[in-house]
């Protein structure tokens, strides 16, 4: 039988759950509350252990937005529709995603052209017409706004066909 859930042991939970990436609060609070019912802790305990994280600054929403924006373009880059569902999904409100955005637009066409050029070699060996719908499709599963894909697109293909005929 599993003995009840104490702050210390809740704690030592979220820090570990932290260790990996930054959290959103909505994050750490389901991971919290999950933790607190399989070892039947009191629901006080979970918002003692956030009131902790928070003075620690260990879970700062807006600070969690910064990174999530900065890693999804930095990586394998995301149009902004995609990042916005990703941020609403992980619990952070609109307000703050559009609040942040607004500061710190995100520039989409060229995030979408260095995705593409990752998958050049593979569009460039197709034909154009199907390498064109292939790449629009990649860029909007990615989130990409439709007219940005088709112009970025445009411009590669178009290099595409221009060294086919040299």
């Amino acid at each position: 039988m599993t003995q009840p859930i104490d702050l210390t042991s809740l704690l030592n939970s979220a820090y570990y759950f932290l260790k990996f990436r930054p959290r959103s609060k909505k994050e750490i609070t389901d991971y919290l509350i999950k933790k607190v019912k399989k070892r039947r802790g009191s629901d006080d305990l979970i918002w003692q252990a956030i009131g902790q994280l928070e003075k620690e600054r260990l879970i700062n929403d807006t600070e969690f937005v910064r990174w999530l924006v900065e890693s999804r373009i930095a990586g394998k880059p995301k149009g902004e529709r995609a990042i916005r569902y990703e941020l609403r999904r992980l619990g952070i409100s609109d307000d703050l995603v559009s609040s942040y955005l607004t500061d710190h637009p995100i520039i989409e066409e060229n995030a979408a052209r260095r995705f593409l050029q990752g998958r050049f070699a593979r569009i460039k060996k197709l034909p154009v017409a199907i390498g064109r719908r292939k790449a629009i499709q990649w860029l909007l599963s990615r989130g990409f706004d439709y007219d940005i894909a088709k112009k970025i697109c445009n411009d590669l293909v178009g290099v595409a066909k221009n060294n086919k005929e040299e």
